[in-house]
Formats: C-alpha cells, sequence, structure tokens
C-alpha cells in the first residue's frame, strides 16, 4: 500500500468506507485514489458503457479493470463495479455488494457527471433525461442507499460535485444547468434533515477540470466552448481561463469528509478560480 501521499499524510480514514460514483477515471478516480491511500475501504461505481444521448465514449469495462488495478496499488480493500447510477435495481445491488464486503458507508461522493452542448429548441427528452437522470437521480438513488447506515452509526459525510453550472446559467446546457443547480437544492434539504444524525452533505462546485469529459467537450464542441470562453473569461480574477487538476478538486473533498471540516454542512464550496465573485 502507498502511504506515501499528501493525503495520507493529512488525513487518516483507515476507519472508513467510502463510495465514488463515476470513479473509473479523472476526478472520480482522483478522489478514491485519495482515499484509499489514506486508508480507506474503497468502491467505485462506473456506468462500463455508452449512453445513446452522450456522443462521446464513457468508462468501459477496460477503464473499471483499470481503476481497481490503480487503487489495489494504492490500497488494500478496494473494489471498482459496473453501475448505471440512474438505474434504481443498479444501484441497491451495487451498494448491497459495498456492504457487503465493506459494511456501512461512511463517505459518499457523487461525481457521476454527463453532458452535452445543445440548445433547448433541438434537445430531445432522451437527451434532457439522460443527463438529468445521471447528474441529479443518480445523486438521488445513491444517497438514499447509505443515508440509513449513517444515521444509524450517527456519523457520514455525502459530497455533491456540481458545477460552476450550478451556480451560474450554461447557454446550450439547460439539461446540465438544471441538474446541478437542483444538486444544491437537494444538498441543502439533505444537511437539514441529516444534520440532527451527524451526517453532514456538501456541494463541491468546480470550474473545468482538465479530464476525458472536457477533452471530449473540447473535441466535439469547439466553436462553443470558445463562445462560453469568450462569455465567462472575464470573470476569473485568477486566470483568464483556468482549467483545474482533478487533484485540485480532490483536497476539497478529502477535507471536507473529514473531521477537519466536522461543523460544515450544507454549504456550496466554489472551487473556481474566483469565478463566482462576480
Amino acid at each position: 500500500m502507498n502511504g506515501n501521499s499528501a493525503e495520507s499524510a493529512r488525513y487518516d480514514f483507515r476507519d472508513r468506507v467510502a463510495v465514488v460514483t463515476g470513479g473509473a477515471r479523472g476526478q472520480g478516480l482522483s478522489h478514491a485514489l485519495a482515499f484509499a491511500r489514506a486508508g480507506a475501504a474503497v468502491a467505485v461505481l462506473d456506468i462500463g458503457a455508452d449512453m445513446s444521448a452522450i456522443p462521446y465514449p464513457l468508462s468501459g469495462p477496460d477503464q473499471i479493470a483499470e481503476a481497481e488495478r490503480q487503487l489495489s496499488d494504492a490500497g488494500d480493500r478496494v473494489l471498482a463495479l459496473p453501475c448505471d447510477i440512474r438505474e434504481e435495481d443498479a444501484v441497491r445491488a451495487a451498494f448491497a455488494k459495498v456492504r457487503a464486503e465493506f459494511g456501512p458507508v461512511d463517505i459518499l461522493v457523487n461525481n457521476a457527471g454527463v453532458t452535452s452542448l445543445v440548445p433547448v429548441r433541438d434537445m430531445s427528452l432522451e437527451q434532457w433525461r439522460q443527463v438529468v437522470d445521471v447528474n441529479l437521480t443518480g445523486a438521488f438513488l445513491a444517497s438514499r442507499e447509505v443515508i440509513p447506515g449513517m444515521v444509524d452509526a450517527r456519523r457520514g459525510s455525502i459530497v455533491n460535485i456540481t458545477s460552476g453550472a450550478g451556480i451560474v446559467g450554461m447557454p446550450e446546457q439547460a439539461h446540465y444547468t438544471a441538474a446541478k443547480h437542483a444538486l444544491v437544492g437537494l444538498t441543502k434539504s439533505l444537511a437539514l434533515e441529516l444534520g440532527p444524525h451527524h451526517v453532514r452533505v456538501n456541494t463541491i462546485a468546480p470550474n473545468v477540470v482538465d479530464s476525458p469529459l472536457s477533452a471530449s467537450l473540447g473535441e466535439l464542441y469547439p466553436q462553443s466552448l470558445d463562445q462560453l470562453g469568450a462569455l465567462y473569461g472575464a470573470f476569473f480574477p485568477l486566470a483568464s481561463c483556468p482549467v483545474l487538476q482533478p487533484s485540485d478538486v480532490t483536497e476539497a473533498v478529502c477535507w471536507l469528509v473529514s473531521e477537519q471540516a466536522r461543523y460544515v454542512t450544507g454549504i456550496t464550496l466554489p472551487i473556481d478560480a474566483g469565478f463566482n465573485c462576480k
């Protein structure tokens, strides 16, 4: 087990069970690796297949297997499971397996997310539903699975990964923007429901993260993204067009689920080079 990482030095999750959705690559894998290096039992869930209305490849079986290999190098107790986070039965089965292997879940990171760029006038119901269901319904289903165990244990932390699109509007991403705004509302409601049971729920709102998703969007929609950059680029005090590394978000995730943040709940934490200052 690799115990020499910065995360391991600052955080001790040896008695924790963590689940990261959308965890087979990119930002989600970064979070999962940090938990494993800090001693947690870690399960990543990812779809393992493409979606009809999403115009770029998602994590497949090879990516899930590679994620498990990397996690095994980082920690002793790991799982990587295919799971369509939109499907109630699939989510129930995946979390039942996690509980059977590791016990109740203490940490949940609702990271799974997809988007596409399409104006509302051209958006199909399938496009709307697939994006909303991954980003919002998936977070609801996964949260519902872990809440009973967290309430019984009187401890736990849920972190929902939203976006700058959870704070402002984004043209040609009404489905994504609506889901990410709603995720902020879900966070606040859960924080109020679960606070009396010592369970905390927070949201992180990153700007663009260097990931397979952002790379795919850049290839598919260069003109639209250039227009977005022109529209919003002036709102970044720290840089004209910042791109975060997954580790930038992981640092915040680890802090929010740690005891150092034991009195922090119901917040939306922007990691966006000042975009939220406008």
